[in-house]
């Protein structure tokens, strides 16, 4: 039986790799796969409306929806929000990537041996490659990725641009009412785990993610950022997302008391009983202290 999958693609100013990525993505049809791609754009002032064009003309898979500069994070919300609910499987995709052709077939296949009537989280290894010609592997631990806990305190998750999940997690992620959130990936992350889902993970790479000094995210890495990181200057949106993990209505019991103290953090008492948790097994006792430092003063 064909399965149907939909690339979910925010755009941004891409013009100079989106071609290749929208390649990539449509060479992941196979016999049994079906791919469409609904695209928005986040406000572009380049040539990407034009590439995107092109492409329509040769493609009646793909669909555009054009709106304004709202970042990354609410772009993606607002193509979950847009997108139909009739799909099995869908996959986030960032324009400057490159698929490997079976990503999405190897995917599908991943989570189809698990249980279709649960939440189904699926993610792979990137490849990572900068500008200057370094590569570099990374792989999120699965048992990190399966932990609510240390996905609350740190939000580290796997990259956005690797997942694919179910219809299950995608209709429960459409119910979640309007919100700010810190970061799509680390949400879906957060949202599967705490309605009782699952994280699938594949150690090998199936994305090429590119580091260039034109993304908006992941190419953070100069003294300054890491300063302002550091000292926790940038404004955050966590505790508002945590709000909207919290208002999920499959959300598990257990899950829910241990969110309800992050939700009201005027309260001294919330705040301190939060401060003084035990730290979640797969996080480092680094990151446990910066998420005190952050519960202390305002900044998560």
């Amino acid at each position: 039986m064909c399965k149907t999958v939909l690339v979910l693609l925010s755009t941004y100013n891409g013009e100079k790799y989106l071609a290749e990525q929208l390649d990539t993505i449509l060479n992941q049809t196979k016999k049994n796969i079906l791919v469409s791609i609904l695209i928005r754009d986040d406000g572009s002032k380049d040539d990407t409306l034009n590439i995107i064009e092109k492409y329509k003309k040769n493609y009646d898979c793909i669909e555009l929806v054009e709106g304004d500069n709202v970042g990354p994070a609410q772009s993606y919300r607002k193509l979950i929000q847009l997108a139909r609910d009739d799909f099995d499987y869908y996959a986030f995709a960032d324009q400057d990537d490159i698929w490997l052709e079976d990503k999405i077939s190897i995917a599908s296949g991943d989570m189809e041996c698990a249980d279709s009537g649960i939440p189904i989280l699926w993610y792979s290894a990137v490849l990572k490659k900068y500008s200057d010609g370094r590569s570099a592997y990374f792989h999120c631990d699965v048992e990190r990725a399966n932990d609510f806990r240390s996905i609350i305190e740190t939000f580290a998750t796997t990259n956005g641009c690797s997942m694919v999940f179910n219809n299950a997690l995608f209709k429960i992620l459409k119910a979640i009412p309007d919100g700010v959130i810190d970061m799509h990936d680390s949400w879906i992350n957060a949202v599967c785990i705490a309605c009782g889902g699952m994280v699938i993970s594949n150690k090998k790479a199936y994305v090429i993610y590119r580091m260039h000094d034109g993304q908006v995210l992941g190419n953070k890495s100069t003294s300054l950022n890491s300063l302002k990181r550091s000292l926790m200057l940038c404004e955050r949106k966590r505790s508002k997302t945590v709000k909207l993990i919290y208002d999920c209505k499959c959300i598990e019991r257990d899950k829910k008391k241990y969110l309800e103290p992050m939700l009201y953090y005027n309260d001294w008492r919330n705040k301190l009983a939060v401060i003084f948790r035990k730290k979640p097994g797969y996080i480092s006792n680094k990151e446990h202290l910066k998420f005190k430092l952050q519960v202390l003063l305002n900044r998560y």
